[in-house]
């Protein structure tokens, strides 16, 4: 009887010890992962204050054109 609480007790330690690194490593995947969005979002950013210059000009020398065609 003696042995079985032991051996439950190593069970018990070895399934919180397996259950803390497995969230240790999901925790850092997690924050890689998040940096790699995070990264792809400040491009989409970037192209969508680019791509909004790109469109005010575009509109700036259609109305120019415009106004030199009549």
């Amino acid at each position: 009887m003696n042995s079985e609480i032991i051996i439950a007790g190593l069970a018990l330690v070895g399934t919180i010890f397996g259950s803390l690194i497995s969230n240790l490593s999901m925790s850092k995947v997690l924050k890689y992962r998040i940096n790699i969005i995070e990264e792809k979002m400040n491009d989409l950013a970037q192209l969508l204050e680019r791509m909004t210059k790109a469109e005010t000009e575009i509109d700036y020398i259609n109305s120019y054109v415009h106004d030199k065609n009549e």
